[in-house]
């Protein structure tokens, strides 16, 4: 533990120097030299509806964060500044801490905690890169003591010897890699490898950084079941959706088939398989990853090599916030209108007046309202019994906030 108690000096000796010499100076130094603040304004404006949601100021601190990022990112703006005779007017601890800073890449990560060797520090994994590394962190030891955390995003420094975060802090209760992964194709459509994604986020990380606003917003859960929109497209060929009525109940219109897995088609799964015999596609899609498993093991036992790099899946909340921030909505599903399966919504439910009931809670819950669960089950052509299963998590712990 020596060891630690020694770092740990050593970052608060560092902590104590970015105060007066990063936050007062250094970031209004490169903000006026550079015009940062305007180029901000730019970035942001289109989200300004989203920010009057955060607390008064977030956006301030952001701005502090998006500067310093662009200070000391990878071909920042910090290397031009170290012959500067201004940075020289505070001392030489001061400016060694800048030269480690001008050497050391400032960067942006999702990141969760693998290990946590002592108060404070953390070993953490890139979710995106599998980099480990050493974190000093006294708001994460707070943190992780009130709530469990699925994800950080942090902006990460270096000072040497251990990272340490830098500004907003951002911490998230069911937002997983897929859902990071999905949303940064959403701003990048060329986008075909997770492993892009520190570069989408370096080119601009404030949509990120927007995700805060469903920070708060737990996993919706029915039994062990975690709610989470699963979908693989691939290419079916000899693939012949009669010959499966074992497995299935099969519905075909137009030349168009449904597959509904008999032992999944139900709340909350909602397992299927569509096919378009014309183009010989075969999409699988569930609302749980075990309903997606069951579906793809029975295709991998017929044959079939499932490209699995190409499976989406996304929770419920990110498609609701992708609509919140970026002003649009995802039809993850592909409906098709015209088939359908004859069944009481009480039985097996409706997956479109599922995910239509879904947005409604998950909405509410992001702008703090208790939701009232009778009439959006009658909006959504919903029985009560299965409105409340789908929502009997989050009123649990709307309940606990409000009381």
């Amino acid at each position: 533990m020596k060891k630690y108690d020694e770092l740990e000096e050593v970052c608060r000796q560092y902590t104590e120097i970015s105060k007066y010499y990063i936050d007062d100076f250094l970031i209004n130094f490169c903000a006026d030299h550079e015009n940062l603040e305007e180029i901000f304004e730019k970035k942001i404006s289109p989200y300004r509806s989203i920010v009057r949601k955060f607390p008064l100021g977030w956006d301030r601190y952001l701005l502090s964060q998006y500067i310093a990022f662009r200070l000391f990112k990878k071909d920042g703006f910090a290397k031009k500044y170290l012959s500067h005779p201004a940075l020289r007017i505070f001392g030489e601890n001061e400016y060694n801490l800048f030269r480690i800073y001008a050497e050391f890449s400032w960067r942006f990560v999702y990141c969760v905690i693998q290990n946590h060797p002592a108060p404070n520090f953390f070993t953490m994994i890139d979710v995106f890169t599998n980099e480990s590394f050493l974190l000093y962190s006294p708001s994460i030891e707070k943190i992780i003591k009130s709530k469990n955390v699925s994800l950080f995003f942090l902006l990460l420094s270096y000072n040497g010897m251990c990272y340490v975060t830098y500004g907003l802090i951002i911490d998230f209760q069911s937002l997983e890699t897929s859902d990071i992964y999905f949303y940064a194709r959403q701003l990048d459509p060329t986008l075909r490898n997770s492993n892009d994604v520190p570069a989408v986020i370096e080119r601009n990380p404030i949509p990120f950084a927007l995700l805060h606003i469903g920070s708060e917003t737990p996993p919706i859960y029915k039994d062990n079941s975690k709610i989470v929109l699963n979908r693989l497209i691939f290419t079916g060929e000899f693939f012949s959706p009669t010959d499966h009525s074992k497995a299935f109940i099969i519905k075909k219109r137009d030349q168009v088939y449904r597959l509904y897995s008999r032992e999944m088609q139900g709340f909350p799964h909602f397992a299927s398989v569509t096919y378009k015999p014309n183009k010989k596609q075969i999409t699988l899609t569930s609302l749980t990853d075990q309903g997606y498993k069951k579906l793809a093991n029975y295709f991998e036992d017929l044959g079939y090599t499932l490209p699995t790099e190409n499976r989406e899946r996304v929770s419920p909340l990110m498609i609701n916030l992708i609509k919140e921030i970026l002003g649009y909505e995802i039809n993850f599903f592909p409906y098709d209108k015209d088939v359908t399966l004859d069944e009481s919504p009480k039985e097996q439910g409706d997956r479109e007046k599922i995910q239509k009931f879904i947005d409604k809670i998950m909405n509410d819950f992001n702008q703090g309202i208790d939701p009232d669960i009778e009439v959006y089950a009658k909006e959504c052509e919903l029985d009560l019994e299965t409105a409340l299963s789908i929502t009997n998590k989050i009123i649990d712990i709307l309940e606990d906030m409000i009381s």
